[in-house]
């Protein structure tokens, strides 16, 4: 599995790079240091069955068309990217395919009981994953894009994949208005 970081468009530093670490043999993820030029190394269960260190991977890339590419192109393959939003870094994933979904849940250590946030690039995509009533558009007219989350009843043949919701019949939603969190949902 590969995960990357997309720097702030602000520059890179250590302060605003998230670094993920990722074992490609048995594809569990975990946090590792915020920093730039993150050691690789295998996970502990790897570790132990004498997996090769260099299989860790961390990649950076820049907000720019060629890494935005790159981070398509890994979220398309079920990897996961690790990007700013207007309040915190997130990590996503592709939320219609389950196994992306599952290791965002195991990158976090959330529970699978705790649902997610979709986020999407405008009002349009996000109508299609989501029934959205007056209250709920006058909502997203007001505070999109931006840091409000609302939570509506999933679309009927949404193709979300069921660990997104927690298998609650609602989806958390959200546009963000970051420009790199944009780009990126443009992008994907």
């Amino acid at each position: 599995a590969t995960v990357i970081a997309l720097p702030c468009s602000g520059g890179v530093s250590k302060g605003n790079v998230i670094g993920i670490m990722a074992c490609s043999h048995c594809f569990c993820i975990r946090r590792a240091n915020a920093v730039i030029g993150l050691a690789n190394r295998a996970c502990a269960d790897c570790k132990a069955n004498q997996t090769s260190e260099s299989d860790m991977q961390t990649q950076t890339l820049r907000p720019t068309p060629d890494g935005f590419a790159t981070a398509r192109d890994i979220l398309a393959a079920g990897g996961l990217v690790a990007f700013p939003t207007e309040t915190v870094y997130g990590l996503g994933g592709d939320a219609r395919n389950g196994a992306a979904v599952a290791g965002i849940y195991t990158a976090k250590g959330r529970p699978s009981f705790n649902p997610l946030i979709v986020h999407v690039a405008d009002l349009e995509m996000a109508q299609q994953f989501a029934v959205f009533d007056n209250h709920a558009m006058a909502l997203a007219d007001a505070f999109w894009p931006g840091p409000l989350t609302i939570v509506v009843p999933v679309r009927a043949h949404a193709e979300l994949s069921e660990l997104v919701t927690a298998g609650l019949d609602t989806v958390a939603i959200r546009v963000p208005a970051h420009p790199v969190a944009r780009a990126l949902l443009a992008t994907f």
